[in-house]
Parts: structure tokens; sequence; C-alpha cells
């Protein structure tokens, strides 16, 4: 899933090969050209039949909105939009409020710096710095995957595989020479010790506000989550299901144990695809603030007088 090319590279191809793209930024009649048809969009990161998008929603309360504040600024459908979108898998949505922005750029500030203090501090050595190649392994480094559940195991494993096909692939060497000295490093107990930190952003299953005909809503749930891998930094994964509201009194949740049509898809990004889309979601939300803020007070400011007139 993750290739060589830079992300304006990848995503020129996947712009090109869309279907209702026009070829080569040229505009075909009866097609909507990418402007036309992602008006909102904020951020993008694309790799070879994928693309992860962020498009910002935002509104502010109306004048005769009666549930929020004008000087919030924000409604409850104030939201950024986020999507995965494979050519073999599909598709899958979610929402990050405006309200929970805040919130995510503090924590991610704060993982950044740990990670950045995490990966100074480790020995520029093979165990911590090859990606093992192996699909348990999942690309990270032999240091990284001797410290997961079962890891010993799979790093054993993987050398085997490794160890016997040195002959037809050479790069397993360098592999090979990671695996042993992370396996000596863990049985010698001076294996420098991976910070795993909690998701950098997570919310529950949430349901949309429509319902189909047979009503069932379609529900997701999207979360962020840091890596100190070298090859990728974060991965983004997103969830989404048909489901029933179940009432719990007060509260209604979404029925996931009973939901049909469960997709999850996951997509990771550079450090500097994540600088951007954090810069992006800072800068959107504060100009939009910046924008609608005079407008807002007014509309307070008449709120008030109104109030003061009107005879308890």
């Amino acid at each position: 899933m993750y290739s060589n090319q830079s992300p304006q590279t990848a995503y020129q191809q996947f712009y090109n090969n869309m279907p209702s793209y026009p070829q080569n930024n040229q505009q075909v009649p009866g097609k909507q050209t990418m402007v036309e048809k992602y008006p909102l969009q904020i951020w993008v990161a694309a790799r070879a039949g994928m693309s992860l998008t962020c498009a910002a929603d935002l509104n502010v309360p109306g004048e005769g909105d009666t549930k929020n504040s004008p000087m919030e600024l924000h409604t409850g459908y104030s939201v950024f939009r986020m999507a995965i979108a494979s050519s073999e898998k599909g598709s899958v949505v979610a929402n990050i409020p405006a309200n929970d922005i805040p919130y995510l750029l503090n924590q991610y500030q704060f993982q950044r710096n740990i990670l950045n203090r995490q990966a100074m501090s480790k020995p520029n050595t093979p165990a911590y710095t090859v990606p093992i190649k192996e699909r348990n392994c999942k690309n990270r480094t032999a240091a990284e995957v001797v410290q997961m559940e079962n890891g010993l195991n799979i790093l054993t494993n993987a050398r085997k595989f490794f160890a016997a096909n040195l002959d037809r692939y050479p790069k397993n060497k360098q592999m090979v020479e990671a695996i042993d000295e992370a396996l000596y490093l863990y049985q010698s107990h001076r294996l420098s010790q991976t910070i795993n930190l909690p998701p950098l952003y997570s919310s529950p299953v949430k349901p949309k506000s429509t319902a189909d005909k047979n009503n069932r809503r379609t529900a997701y749930s999207i979360s962020i989550s840091g890596s100190s891998s070298l090859s990728v930094d974060w991965t983004f994964e997103i969830f989404n299901c048909k489901a029933f509201l179940r009432d719990m009194g007060k509260l209604k949740t979404v029925d996931v144990e009973h939901a049909e049509d469960k997709r999850t898809l996951t997509f990771k990004v550079t450090q500097q695809e994540m600088d951007l889309f954090i810069y992006r979601l800072q800068s959107t939300l504060e100009n939009f603030e910046r924008m609608n803020f005079s407008g807002q007070y007014k509309i307070a400011k008449k709120h008030v007088k109104y109030s003061r007139e009107v005879p308890v």
C-alpha cells in the first residue's frame, strides 16, 4: 500500500486515473473538475488505489438557533469530514466535531514531542532502523516487533523465512541481522523500550442523524494513533456499519453487536503528511472562527437587547 512516490506524485496519479476526473487536468464536457467535486476538501494523502481526505463542513449557529449560543461559533453539525477510499474495498467515512479539534491539537503536540525524544534516544543500529517486511511484523522494526504480544515467536518465524530465501532475495540479509540484534538485546535485557502511547484521537461509535427505510442508521467511529516506527508514523482507522439504535433509558446507543455491512479501513501517513493535516485543521478552524466572530457577536448582542426589553 505504501509506495516510495512523493504524496504529490501519488495524488496526481490517483487524480488522473479516477474515472470521473478529467485527464491531464483538461476539463471534459459533462465531467466535474476536482474543485467542483470536492470544494470543501482541505487535505489529502494518496497512495496507489487509496486516499485519505479531510473536508471542512463548518457551521455557525443561525440567528434563529435556540440550541446553540451564537458565541460558541459552532453547531453540532460543524465537523471535519474524514474519508478513506479504496479502489478494492470501497470507502468509509467519519466526522470529527469542530469542538474536538483543540483537544486533538494539544494531544498531537504532546505525543509528537514524546515520539521525537524517543526517536533521538534510540541507537542507530539495524534492530532499531530496519523495517521488517513481513505480514505479521507490519513494517515495524525488529526492536518494536519483539515487544509486541507474541513478538518473540513472530520474529523467530520471520527470521527462518528470510534466512531460507537469502539466495533469491539478498536484501533479506539486512533484516536477518536486524532480527538477530533485537533477539540478542531482548534476551540480555538491554533493549531500549518503546513507549506505547494511547490513541491520539478516538471516538465512540456514533450514528448519523438520518435513517434508511428499515430504520437503520449509518454509524461510524474513527481513531488516530502514532507509531515510533521510522517508516510510517501515524495510522487512521475508520469503522462504518448499518445498525439500529438501542434504547438505554435517556441515552440511545448504536447496536454494534447486531450491525450489518461492517467495514473497517486503515490508512498510514508519514510525519510530513501528518504535520500538514494538523496545520490545515488548525488554520481552517481559526480562520473560520475569526471570519464569523463579528457577525456572531452582533447576533449575541441583539439577543441581549431583546431579553432586556421583554418582561419576564
